[in-house]
């Protein structure tokens, strides 16, 4: 097994903690998972794992694109809205992994909000010439951390990779 070193800085006080974020680079492609329910292992422990996966993998074959990526673990929702007011230079291009626990489903994709993510092309490529059978969801059925991503007014492209997607918020 690789190790990997983490370092959490935070402080707790009677009112509150803060997390600080160890200095990121802006790089060219983020992607994020989250931990909220720990025992919810399908969405909580599948996109981490993968995650890790991802990363071992990338630093094994292609390491130069590995020094593209930035690779984030936050909670849910409250993770997404303080890494965008600590850090201003998050990626353009954004992947979130969640839900893919399920053995037998076919993946499924979030679309991009303006339809025209090249995160998103790049995955249904790859996943196209590998014969992997996907379904695509309208971004209107967003639900997770996509939806504080696209808050104010960026033009990020945020794609989600879910097995077995969260029902959306209305």
């Amino acid at each position: 097994y690789d190790s990997f070193d983490v370092e959490i800085q935070s402080n707790y006080n009677d009112d509150s903690m803060d997390i600080l974020v160890s200095e990121s680079q802006c790089r060219e492609y983020s992607f994020s998972s989250y931990l909220c329910h720990p025992q919810l292992a399908n969405n909580e422990l599948s996109g981490p794992i993968l995650m890790f996966m991802l990363i071992s993998y990338l630093e094994k074959y292609y390491p130069e694109i590995r020094n593209k990526c930035n690779f984030m673990i936050w909670p849910e929702t409250i993770g997404a809205i303080a890494y965008q007011y600590i850090e201003n230079n998050i990626s353009e291009k954004h992947f979130i992994l969640t839900c893919v626990g399920h053995k037998n489903i076919d993946l499924t994709l979030l679309e991009d909000k303006y339809k025209t993510s090249r995160l998103q092309r790049v995955f249904e490529s790859n996943l196209i010439s590998n014969k992997i059978k996907y379904r695509l969801l309208p971004f209107n059925n967003r639900a997770s951390d996509e939806r504080q991503l696209y808050f104010g007014n960026n033009e990020r492209e945020v794609t989600s990779l879910m097995a077995n997607p969260y029902k959306p918020y209305p």
